[in-house]
């Protein structure tokens, strides 16, 4: 028996991490967790040269059939458990007045949301008829929670998501939300916002490793000691 991992924005960053440490963490313990092997499935908008060998290529900007997607890939795939890692998001920047505000709403609401959601939907259905539990782990933001100006279309995303992924464990007795706060990570979401001159980019000295992050994820998640 297998437990398996789907990460989202497995292409850099925090998603990345992600799958590095799910690798290390399988290294360090034979077995997994319990006996378990760990099987990852990364997606991301191209391939990942360096990544898992089970990749899903998809921009979650745009719709998908998800049930199409994931259905043939787990179908053969014996396993305990499913972790959902809703990592990918985008940070549209301008205020809610601005001409173009609509279609950054948009952006966010799909890559930050629904197609999140989507994904888990289909995973959902496979837990249910497998009879496994089903983890959402959501990495959310102080963005979710305070305004900052020009971050509409992030900060009402995140606050969106956050709700989701509640209510989806609350209509779902097999589903467990992991609402994750995780402070500033060194990634390329910082970077553009520093290069940008962005008021609100965390201080180099604040940020934390990508790789540091993970390992504090899983651990939380009963992946890494």
């Amino acid at each position: 028996m297998s437990r398996l991992a789907i990460i989202t924005g497995a292409g850099s960053g925090l998603g990345k991490a992600i799958c590095e440490v799910l690798s290390e963490v399988q290294g360090e313990r034979p077995g997994g967790v319990a006996g378990e092997q760990i099987v990852c499935i990364a997606i991301a908008r191209g391939p990942i040269a360096d990544g898992p060998l089970d990749q899903i290529t998809a921009d979650l900007s745009r719709p998908h059939n998800w049930p199409a997607i994931v259905g043939p890939m787990l179908s053969d795939l014996e396993f305990s458990r499913i972790t959902f890692f809703d990592i990918a998001a985008v940070l549209p920047h301008g205020a809610a007045q601005d001409a173009d505000f609509k279609a950054k709403m948009d952006e966010a609401m799909r890559v930050n949301v629904t197609s999140p959601l989507a994904i888990a939907r289909a995973l959902a259905q496979i837990a249910r008829s497998r009879t496994v539990p089903l983890d959402v782990v959501h990495i959310s933001s102080g963005a979710a929670l305070r305004p900052i100006a020009n971050w509409g279309a992030y900060c009402a995303s995140k606050a969106a998501a956050a709700m989701a992924w509640r209510v989806f464990e609350a209509e779902n007795d097999f589903v467990t939300a992991h609402i994750i706060q995780p402070g500033v990570i060194a990634t390329k979401m910082q970077q553009r916002l520093r290069e940008e001159g962005d008021p609100n980019a965390a201080p180099r000295a604040a940020l934390r490793s990508p790789h540091e992050v993970a390992r504090d994820i899983l651990r939380q998640c009963g992946f890494a000691p």
